[in-house]
């Protein structure tokens, strides 16, 4: 279990600026003649779910991170609570640093 963790390299999506319109247009009219003949297997909306999908399972997993990091501290916080109210060893710690 590691206290810190370093969150994984960026992957940048670049799109070129060029901007073809009668490419756009042939996508646009590919698209609808296949929604019309019923033959919409999109892989595009397919790679997306993926994404979704794994980026959840990622923050799930930060977020367990985080717990599990907030259980040891509430722990550790309250072993010195215990210590500092119903032993005496924290008093005679604190005795010593003061001399």
């Amino acid at each position: 279990m590691a206290l810190f963790r370093l969150p994984p390299h960026y992957v940048f999506d670049y799109k070129p600026m060029y901007y073809d319109k009668n490419k756009e247009r042939r996508e646009t009219v590919k698209k609808q003649v296949r929604r019309e003949l019923g033959l919409e297997n999109d892989p595009e909306a397919y790679k997306y779910s993926i994404r979704f999908r794994r980026e959840t399972f990622y923050q799930r997993k930060v977020k367990r991170g985080q717990n599990m990091r907030m259980l040891l501290i509430l722990i550790l916080l309250l072993i010195i609570a215990y210590l500092a109210f119903y032993t005496d060893a924290f008093d005679q710690l604190i005795s010593k640093i003061v001399k």
